[in-house]
């Protein structure tokens, strides 16, 4: 497989024991949150670091941006930018909770996962033309957009129900993210995906 055309899929996967959130109010996790599980976000050019708040377990999680090759002769030969992602799991986790459609006072769920990832935001039907928007990238740099995903089931009466939510890690929820790590793709001023210096140029 030439240099320039390989896909990288990057993924990780951790499992952990069983975990039970202790000592919280119980008020606030009614319902189990839809927002994102990253407590604390950063971004530098190595990739992204995730340290998880509650009520999920004490981690962190980094992500890696993927390596790009690119054969700066053959550039418009490219098809695709690889994408990287990770993953951590926990096979049982309760959540403490309080009122509404649960008789107990946790949330019971099994299999979650919490995951990260980075994608191109290059179309595919631009990669043709890669050579013509290369130089207004910078010429050493690909954009990639960040995003997470939680997945669980979740104890409901008797039955176990799949639940599963996810977003986006934009540039504006990294405190203090560097200038040259935001890319603003649609050049409307408003920076929506990284840019990824982890490529490797040939001639």
């Amino acid at each position: 497989m030439q240099r320039n055309t390989i896909l990288l899929f990057l993924f990780l996967s951790f499992s952990t024991s069983g975990y039970l959130i202790e000592d919280h109010d119980l008020d606030v996790f009614f319902p189990f949150p839809d927002k994102s599980p990253c407590a604390d976000l950063s971004v530098d050019e190595d990739g992204i670091n995730c340290k998880v708040g509650e009520p999920f377990w004490d981690t962190s999680i980094f992500l890696p941006f993927p390596h790009v090759y690119i054969n700066e002769v053959d550039i418009d030969s490219i098809r695709a930018f690889p994408s990287s992602s990770v993953s951590e799991t926990v096979d049982f986790l309760k959540v403490p909770t309080k009122g509404g459609d649960t008789p107990t006072p946790f949330f019971e769920l099994k299999r979650v996962r919490i995951t990260l990832s980075l994608q191109p935001v290059t179309p595919t039907y631009l990669m043709p033309y890669l050579s013509d928007i290369w130089v207004f990238w910078g010429g050493n740099r690909v954009p990639y957009q960040g995003r997470w995903e939680v997945s669980y089931l979740r104890l409901v009466d008797e039955d176990w129900e799949e639940r599963m939510y996810s977003g986006r890690i934009n540039p504006a929820d990294i405190p203090n993210l560097q200038d040259h790590l935001a890319a603003d793709i649609d050049y409307n001023g408003v920076p929506s995906a990284f840019w990824n210096y982890q490529v490797e140029l040939s001639k």
